[in-house]
């Protein structure tokens, strides 16, 4: 209504102008203030009212929200995870005054899981991580500015990253086959004799990462204050949080710090021709439990993929899989295959090349394993023929080089792995490689 009016009074005030009897005189500063007056008032009643819609769409936003939680809540299926108590108090008190009353309750469908950043440099003597809590609840009422504690009585025991499990070789005479229980029949699915290899047995896992979308988190410079007794750790949180009712994941930090590393590259080339880089660090004896939990790795403020951290006491020394390091080729090749027979034996031997080459800036350590399989039929001899680098046959058939690799302008850049084993059966049997 007001800005009508100012738009209307200067419509009126023009119309003196242009009606049939005009002033006789214009006083020009008249108008100009006129003029003045009602475009400044005109251009405060808009930007009242632009902020007025504003306003209006954000509360309506907020409106769609509040209605839709209340129809979740309202719905049949809904309902039941919501409760509602009265608590009855009966006082006696010797006589009058002040008093304050704290009351404290257990409630249902409120958890935490943690969760890490893992982060790296290209020289890999530094190792950031930072320890998050994702928190979600469904209680029905909106935790709005609270003191949160994350608490756990029993923390998860965690699991060991993938290991390379032995590969075992058997075999049982066709023409004794049904006769009670003894050694079973395998059939080779491989290909024949002439061009047999026991690592074409195994699935290649699929080396390309599915990266998902990591959600930026909000830089916090938070420390929380850590309790642990036995095995209950007890985290509170140096700032103020609000968690709404939603069943939503919600992020919270609760502490963010860097630990000394030292690191080396694994390969195992007969699974995957790829150089993995590895961290091995210890958790300090004043740090606190990490819990089991997913971990986002970034190098180079890369994002490299995601892995498993085990539960890790203080103390404790672990290591981390930092991803794929691309700077490192490696190639492996079966360089020679022999049959022989020697009376009612047949005895194959196998010649493996491994080529490593170091395509980085800088010296580079890399542990090569490889493996040869492991017999459970005391008919068939696995025997190592050779090795150069020269080294011993470990346990259940494991084979381990330990290579420092130069820089890429050095001769020491590339090395070259080989070694030669052999197996040795009777020709009545049949065998195949299993894990």
């Amino acid at each position: 209504m007001q800005r009508n009016f100012v738009q209307d009074l200067g419509k009126k005030y023009l119309e003196r102008f242009s009606g049939f009897n005009p002033p006789k005189q214009i006083n020009l500063e008249e108008i100009s203030n006129l003029l003045g007056f009602i475009g400044n008032q005109d251009q405060n009643y808009a930007a009242e009212i632009a902020n007025y819609e504003r306003s209006k769409i954000t509360l309506n936003r907020q409106l769609l929200v509040l209605k839709k939680r209340l129809n979740q809540i309202q719905n049949t299926n809904y309902r039941p995870q919501y409760s509602s108590y009265r608590l009855i108090i009966g006082i006696e008190p010797e006589n009058a005054g002040n008093f304050e009353l704290e009351i404290s309750y257990l409630i249902n469908n409120a958890s935490w899981n943690p969760l890490y950043d893992l982060r790296s440099n290209t020289k890999g003597d530094r190792l950031n991580l930072t320890y998050l809590a994702e928190v979600k609840q469904k209680t029905g009422e909106d935790w709005s500015n609270i003191d949160l504690t994350l608490s756990t009585a029993k923390p998860t025991q965690g699991k060991l990253p993938a290991k390379l499990t032995p590969l075992f070789i058997s075999g049982h005479d066709p023409n004794f086959a049904g006769r009670g229980v003894g050694h079973h029949i395998y059939e080779n699915t491989g290909t024949s004799d002439d061009g047999f290899d026991f690592g074409e047995c195994f699935e290649e896992e699929d080396s390309s990462a599915i990266i998902e979308e990591v959600k930026n988190i909000e830089a916090e410079q938070v420390v929380a204050e850590t309790t642990q007794i036995g095995g209950i750790v007890t985290f509170n949180l140096a700032r103020k949080y609000t968690i709404p009712s939603d069943d939503q994941s919600h992020k919270v930090t609760i502490f963010n710090t860097d630990y000394d590393c030292q690191t080396q590259h694994i390969t195992v080339p007969r699974i995957d021709c790829f150089a993995y880089l590895e961290a091995n660090t210890i958790n300090p004896q004043n740090g606190v439990t990490l819990l089991q939990g997913q971990a986002n790795i970034f190098r180079d403020n890369t994002f490299i993929g995601k892995t498993q951290l085990e539960n890790i006491a203080p103390g404790e020394s672990f290591k981390v899989n930092l991803g794929i390091d691309e700077g490192i080729k490696i190639t492996r090749t079966l360089a020679g295959r022999e049959v022989e027979l020697i009376g009612n034996y047949r005895r194959i031997t196998y010649h493996y090349r491994l080529e490593i080459i170091n395509l980085k800036e800088m010296k580079t350590k890399l542990k090569v394993i490889e493996q040869l399989p492991v017999t459970r039929d005391e008919r068939i001899k696995v025997r190592l023929l050779r090795t150069n680098p020269e080294i011993q046959l470990g346990d259940l058939g494991k084979l381990e080089w330990l290579l420092i690799l130069e820089p890429k302008s050095n001769s020491l850049s590339k090395q070259e792995i080989s070694y030669q084993s052999s197996t040795e059966y009777p020709t009545n049997l049949e065998i195949k490689y299993s894990s």
